[in-house]
């Protein structure tokens, strides 16, 4: 050995090697656990108690009031939070200090940080939180609808938002086809801006429904439409 310009690691240097890893694993885990403990707007403790906990098209979490507060005052809210159709009031199960997995309750989040995070994802309408395997083997099946395990809700593929995710191109992916399809995250129709009043301050209708109501004409009222709902039992 020798007169290869190489030198063997001490047992020391290794040690430190593993060492500054290690740190800079529980440091990651620190900044993935604040975010699920924290509120990302006000960065006060996130309200699992209160039920209040809600979630944008990015899977990051906030608390409802904290929105609402910012939404009311115009306050330094961000550009994707315009009112609470962007946003999903979340359904998580909880064991204590844990949240888990209501159909696989083996997968477990320890908020006091004893374990490593497992990967939780949520469903749009219905905000039901369960383990990103089970959610996996969900969108497997051949069976259309798909249906939330936990409340029976039908949900597409796309729907399927993880929590707190590293990579979130394929999220704003699916908000852009949202945007186009005039819908928020939570799947409900934005309201188009209203039409500028003229003169007198009259709203500025269509001609052919001004001569119906200067005849007497009662407006057409679309009727609402009948929407049976598959079950798969």
């Amino acid at each position: 050995m020798g007169n290869d310009g190489g030198s063997i690691p001490k047992r020391r240097e290794l040690l430190r090697l593993n060492e500054s890893e290690s740190q800079a694993n529980r440091s990651k885990l620190s900044v993935k656990l604040n975010s699920w403990y924290y509120c990302s707007l006000s960065e006060e403790p996130l309200r699992y108690c209160e039920g209040k906990v809600v979630s944008d098209y990015r899977g990051r979490l906030y608390n409802k009031e904290s929105v609402l507060k910012h939404l009311i005052s115009k306050g330094n809210t961000p550009a994707h939070l315009k009112s609470l159709k962007d946003l999903v009031e979340l359904r998580f199960c909880f064991k204590g200090d844990k949240i888990l997995c209501p159909i696989n309750k083996d997968i477990i989040l320890d908020l006091n940080g004893e374990n490593d995070i497992p990967a939780f994802v949520y469903l749009v309408p219905c905000g039901c939180v369960v383990s990103g395997k089970i959610a996996k083997e969900i969108t497997k099946l051949k069976s259309k609808p798909l249906l939330c395990p936990v409340c029976n809700q039908p949900f597409e593929h796309t729907n399927v938002i993880p929590i707190n995710p590293s990579d979130t191109t394929d999220l704003e992916s699916r908000m852009a086809r949202l945007r186009q399809e005039g819908l928020s995250h939570n799947l409900s129709r934005r309201h188009k801006k209203s039409r500028s009043y003229e003169g007198s301050g009259e709203p500025d209708f269509p001609k052919k429904r001004v001569m119906k109501a200067e005849k007497g004409c009662e407006a057409d009222v679309p009727k609402p439409s009948k929407v049976i709902a598959k079950q798969i039992q």
